[in-house]
């Protein structure tokens, strides 16, 4: 179905452009953005589409994320510490968790909802030293329709 969704509308005009539109329109054909630009224009073109107004909302691009560690969405806030003690109480422990690889599904699902939530479609994120773990990543953010760079974590200094 095709859906003509109606808000202020934040779009990419380029790589170095940003282009508002106080009462824009964005159409969706088959899950993807087919269109994006002033709702009247889009509206004549498109009379059949579905409609959905959601002013006065904003519809932004989607957010990127360069610097991210999946393991450690259970430690999100958790503060007060040093790096070190901190390292060693909240994230070696949930990396270690990694190793049963269905958790590690599990909690990437999780992360990858959790971003997506946030309007990040697009991760750059470290997994764990547990290979497995990080194929369950890859196979998680596949599912969820994120883009993501994943890398195993590699530590040869001050870890476990």
């Amino acid at each position: 179905m095709t859906m003509l969704y109606r808000a202020r509308l934040l779009s990419s005009a380029g790589p170095d452009r940003l282009e508002e539109h106080p009462d824009g329109g964005l159409l969706v054909e088959g899950g993807r953005i087919a269109a994006v630009g002033p709702f009247e224009a889009l509206r004549a073109q498109h009379p059949g589409a579905g409609l959905q107004d959601l002013r006065p909302l904003w519809i932004l691009p989607g957010l990127v994320d360069a610097h991210t560690h999946i393991p450690q969405l259970g430690a999100v806030a958790e503060d007060g510490l040093e790096l070190l003690p901190w390292l060693e109480r909240y994230i070696f422990p949930a990396e270690a968790a990694f190793a049963d690889t269905k958790h590690a599904a599990r909690m990437a699902k999780a992360f990858f909802a959790e971003a997506l939530s946030w309007g990040t479609t697009t991760v750059a994120a470290y997994g764990t030293v547990h290979a497995e773990a990080v194929d369950a990543a890859f196979q998680a953010a596949e599912r969820c329709g994120i883009r993501a760079l994943i890398g195993q974590v590699l530590m040869d200094r001050n870890g476990p």
